[in-house]
């Protein structure tokens, strides 16, 4: 497990759907860790911008929510880990 940490990270919007260079990027990133066999959890943030728990994603998607940026990446492996510690709640995703 030593090998295959958590990784916290900010990943900007993407705005609209025609921003296709940060849409493709955006992309890329998220294959990468597919290919790793990870899964995403949003951080969710209240409107005071202190930490209200995380979020399963299935993936990023088109948005312009800057409180929708932080995300932990964990192994597959450590997912339930990852869900025992945090009150993860169901999946959630932005329509473009």
């Amino acid at each position: 497990m030593a090998d295959r940490p958590l990784v916290l990270l900010e990943v900007l919007p993407v705005y609209k759907a025609e921003n296709m260079d940060r849409l493709e990027r955006q992309q890329q990133l998220q294959q990468l860790f597919a290919d790793l066999d990870s899964r995403w959890l949003r951080i969710r943030k209240s409107p005071a911008n202190e930490f209200a728990g995380v979020q399963r994603v299935e993936e990023i998607g088109v948005h312009d929510d800057l409180q929708l940026c932080d995300y932990i990446v964990a192994p597959g492996e450590r997912f339930a880990e990852i869900e025992r510690a945090f009150a993860v709640s169901e999946p959630f995703n932005h329509a473009p």
